[in-house]
């Protein structure tokens, strides 16, 4: 099975892109998603994070206060070297679900299959990818997504990008990139014809 790396930076649309490969019957593994299944309630991912950084990041419900942590990593002392600690600690834990995941798609016959993963190089499992998709974006539309969908300010969504790689590293190190700045139906055509590409470049003939 031939794995794709998906990334880009916070609010850039990447699920948008996986929505897309779900319509063509592409699996795609959102490790953001594989990350809130692993903090949803007590495991041995939340129970790392808690020991790490606090009771604090504990929701009442027993599931991660991802806005808590947030602000630890982001906006508090040491940023840095905490933002370190939750990658060291959620990255080891996010890509041995992710592999068990792959097995299972691969077992059933797929031939392709999308990793969206927005730290991809920073994580390592760049290494695990026989190509790798860039979704970019402009500046202000992240931060306008970023603030819907995750309730953050302007300025932690702000702090939240610079922290990651700039569009023209991505561009650079990325074998194909899509510009999500136009509408659904661009990036759909966009996310097709890349598809395509990806197929042909791997004598692919099917879905699975």
């Amino acid at each position: 099975m031939r794995i794709i790396g998906l990334t880009g930076g916070s609010g850039s649309g990447k699920g948008a892109v996986s929505e897309i490969l779900r319509e063509l019957n592409i699996p795609s593994i959102d490790t953001d998603l594989v990350y809130r299944e692993l903090t949803a309630s007590e495991s041995p991912c939340l129970s790392a994070l808690k020991a790490a950084f606090g009771e604090d990041i504990i929701s009442d419900d027993g599931s991660l206060n991802r806005r808590k942590l947030s602000m630890i990593v982001f906006s508090g002392q040491d940023a840095d070297a905490q933002r370190a600690t939750l990658n060291s600690i959620a990255h080891r834990f996010i890509l041995a679900e992710t592999e068990s995941r792959l097995r299972e798609l691969e077992s059933v016959g797929y031939e392709l299959a999308f990793v969206d993963a927005p730290v991809l190089f920073e994580s390592g499992f760049d290494k695990r990818c026989d190509a790798i998709v860039a979704v970019i974006a402009n500046k202000d539309a992240r931060i306008n997504r970023i603030v819907s969908r995750d309730g953050l300010t302007v300025e932690m969504a702000e702090k939240r990008i610079a922290t990651q790689l700039s569009d023209d590293e991505l561009t650079r190190l990325c074998d194909y990139v899509i510009v999500n700045d136009a509408d659904f139906d661009t990036l759909k055509s966009n996310v097709i014809d890349i598809v395509g590409k990806i197929k042909m470049n791997y004598n692919l003939k099917g879905d699975k």
